[in-house]
């Protein structure tokens, strides 16, 4: 027969056992419990810090930068070293940067947390303006460039002579326009148009000129295109003119 063991476990040692696992899984639980609190008491600290608070700029980059004084770009930016990035007026920095002369327009980005960009969209030559023998590189956004590569004389654009300053700024528009429509019309060996007083002068190369009214512009370019096919007639009968005036209504005078 064989001998059968019986045991019998304490009560007070398995309740002892059991107390000790539920106070471990207590444990367990209010330390995650706490885990929470104080991460996000952290994340709370660190959003009052970080985004409540003022960023200050520091940085700038700019971009697309060929023809501008790059410096006279930087001198308007370091005023604004300093000043919180969040409460930055960007429209006035714009202005102040778009007023330069080869600037055409211009974008700007705040980069946190402490950057400006700023990309720069350069205007393009249209002529060369000479104003009492001094010479000026006319751009696009209607704005004349002192300082300029003396290379752009050999680079075929149009010399506009003006008698002075308030003689462009008054014709300034119509006259870009003017520029833009002789380019697309074909039009070929302009060398210099002149606006003095109420009058366009466009000399042709070797040496002829056309004489229009200046308020009128738009209406030159089909005029122009006219009297090239009269130009071509009248040499085909070897008469040569040096100057055609339309400054005057419905009467036209050639010069042979």
């Amino acid at each position: 027969m064989e001998d059968y063991k019986f045991v019998v476990k304490n009560p007070t040692i398995l309740n002892s056992t059991h107390s000790r696992k539920d106070f471990a899984k207590k444990l367990i639980i209010a330390i995650s419990f706490l885990s929470v609190i104080f991460i996000s008491l952290y994340m709370y600290h660190y959003y009052k810090v970080n985004f409540h608070l003022p960023f200050y700029i520091k940085n700038f980059k700019i971009l697309n930068v060929k023809n501008s004084d790059i410096n006279q770009i930087r001198k308007i930016l370091d005023k604004y070293k300093g000043v919180p990035l969040k409460s930055l007026n960007l429209e006035k920095v714009y202005l102040e940067i778009k007023n330069i002369a080869w600037i055409k327009d211009v974008t700007i980005h705040k980069n946190f947390p402490s950057t400006l960009i700023v990309d720069i969209k350069e205007a393009k030559p249209v002529s060369i303006v000479s104003i009492k023998n001094k010479f000026y590189l006319l751009v696009d956004n209607y704005k004349l460039i002192k300082k300029f590569n003396n290379s752009y004389f050999n680079k075929g654009l149009y010399i506009i002579t003006l008698e002075n300053l308030n003689n462009f700024n008054k014709h300034k528009e119509s006259l870009s326009s003017l520029i833009s429509k002789i380019k697309k019309s074909n039009i070929q060996n302009i060398s210099e148009i002149v606006m003095n007083k109420n009058l366009t002068i466009y000399t042709f190369k070797p040496n002829r000129k056309y004489i229009m009214d200046i308020n009128n512009v738009d209406e030159n370019i089909p005029k122009i295109k006219l009297l090239e096919k009269v130009r071509k007639l009248l040499s085909l009968k070897n008469r040569n003119f040096k100057t055609i005036n339309l400054k005057y209504s419905n009467k036209i005078f050639i010069k042979l």
